[in-house]
């Protein structure tokens, strides 16, 4: 997949910019192999930008880290801003600390929000399946995961296992059904 350019240097992990708010803050409240932490980072040239830093750890000195930029609608970052549902990130130092406006955090109060908000997409997504059909007779569900459409952003969706072994994807935003799913 072909992303669009962001700098000389980089590239946009996403062709569109974030538009959803539970698509954007899901993307701040996830998890990353960094010590840094996901955030919004205010760029000259770009306005907000979601910048998720990553690390892999190598054998015998083969570590790699980076950077992954996500655009974000910046009328839905001044909403998060006004909702406080974002924060400036405190840099610490020894003996000091000092926020740091141009790069905002999750709020704990939002990160629960959106788990908040999975868990009912999750319940939605199971009311979609046909007992006997997506699910056992008793209409107990069998889970295969979870994600976004691509990698980090795009449609919300999960994943279920069929008696006969065959995939089940629900777009629970979009009350749609994919069966089977290859």
């Amino acid at each position: 997949m072909k992303y669009p350019k962001r700098d000389k240097y980089s590239y946009w992990h996403n062709k569109v910019p974030v538009t959803d708010k539970y698509e954007a803050l899901g993307l701040l409240a996830g998890q990353n192999s960094s010590t840094r932490p996901i955030h919004l980072n205010k760029h000259d040239e770009h306005g907000w930008e979601v910048v998720y830093p990553w690390f892999r750890d190598g054998d015998s000195g083969g570590c790699a880290s980076g950077d992954d930029f996500f655009q974000v609608d910046q009328a839905l970052v001044q909403s998060f801003i006004d909702e406080h549902l974002v924060e400036p990130f405190v840099e610490k130092g020894w003996g000091w600390s000092r926020p740091d406006p141009r790069t905002l955090v999750i709020t704990q109060s939002a990160r629960e929000d959106v788990r908040r908000y999975e868990r009912e997409m999750q319940a939605r997504a199971i009311t979609v399946l046909t007992p006997g059909v997506h699910t056992d007779l008793t209409g107990q569900a069998v889970s295969n995961g979870w994600g976004r459409e691509s990698w980090r952003t795009g449609a919300l969706h999960f994943d279920f296992k069929s008696p006969t072994g065959q995939i089940c994807r629900v777009y629970p935003e979009e009350n749609r059904l994919v069966y089977p799913y290859e």
